[in-house]
C-alpha cells in the first residue's frame, strides 16, 4: 500500500474523530441501527445486483490495487512523448506503424483502440 494512502486514511480518521469530539457527546454520532441499515443495505444491494463471481473479481482487483506499490511511469514518458509528436505532426493514422515497436501491452492495446476508433464503453468488456 502506498504511504500517501495510509497518511490520507489516518488524517481523515483523525479529522472525523476531532470534529465529533468538538461537537459534544461522541455517542450522539454513532447510531447502530443506522449503521446496520446503511452497510447491510449496501451489501444486500450488491449481492442482489451482481453474481458472486463478479464480486469475487472486484475483491481480487481491489486487493491487487492496494498491494500494487508504486507505478514507475518513467519508461512510458519518452514513448508517449514520441507518440504525441508523431500524432501531431503526421496525424493519428501515422502511429499504426509504430505499434509493433511498443513493448507495454496496455499502451499498445490502448493505442490500437484509438486508431481503430473504438469507443471506451465498447472496450470495457475486453
Amino acid at each position: 500500500m502506498d504511504l500517501t494512502t495510509v497518511i490520507g486514511i489516518v488524517a481523515g480518521s483523525i479529522l472525523i474523530v476531532v470534529s465529533m469530539a468538538g461537537g459534544g457527546n461522541l455517542g450522539a454520532f454513532v447510531d447502530i441501527p443506522s449503521i446496520m441499515v446503511t452497510l447491510g443495505g449496501t451489501i444486500s444491494a450488491i449481492l442482489i445486483t451482481y453474481p458472486i463471481e463478479k464480486i469475487k473479481g472486484v475483491m481480487t482487483v481491489a486487493k491487487k490495487m492496494l498491494n500494487a506499490g508504486n507505478l514507475d511511469v518513467t519508461p512510458w514518458y519518452s514513448v508517449v512523448q514520441e507518440i504525441a509528436t508523431i500524432a501531431r505532426r503526421d496525424g493519428l493514422l501515422a502511429l499504426e506503424e509504430r505499434i509493433p515497436g511498443i513493448e507495454d501491452e496496455f499502451l499498445k492495446r490502448g493505442l490500437q483502440m484509438a486508431l481503430d476508433g473504438t469507443r471506451w464503453y465498447a472496450a470495457r468488456s475486453c
